[in-house]
């Protein structure tokens, strides 16, 4: 009777772990699937944004300053949204613009946030002080 009940035991288990394996599977295509949708987002809201800047400059506009919200990061590339972030406050460190980035989604494009913020903190640096603008 104990070799039935652990082979019944056995089977429950299995069969439990062929669900939360199907599961585990479909939540993976379903993030596959949501990454794809917020990639395309970013896209989509990069070039609004480049063309209500077009816009702004082709009548002499005032270009609108980034939302509180950050989405108007999503979308840009990695230095011109620090230097959006640094504009908006000149004292804002790096932690905080990562922080600030990840809390509006940015794409980090498989890099490891802290370390991209980083290099193009510090290429933002170079540029300006190659430019004379210290």
């Amino acid at each position: 009777m104990t070799s039935e009940l652990k082979t019944d035991l056995q089977k429950l288990l299995q069969k439990r772990l062929d669900e939360l394996t199907e599961k585990h599977k479909s939540i993976l295509a379903q993030r596959e699937q949501l990454e794809a949708q917020s990639k395309q987002l970013q896209t989509d809201i990069a070039a609004l944004h480049e063309a209500l800047n077009v816009e702004a400059r082709a009548t002499g506009q005032a270009i609108p300053k980034t939302t509180s919200n950050g989405s108007r990061l999503l979308g840009l590339k990695l230095g011109e949204a620090i230097r959006i972030l640094r504009e908006e406050n000149p004292r804002i460190n790096k932690n905080a613009i990562r922080s600030r980035l990840q809390e509006a989604g940015f794409d980090f494009k498989g890099k490891r946030p802290g370390s991209a913020v980083h290099m193009a903190w510090t290429q933002l640096e170079r540029q300006k002080h190659k430019g004379g603008d210290t």
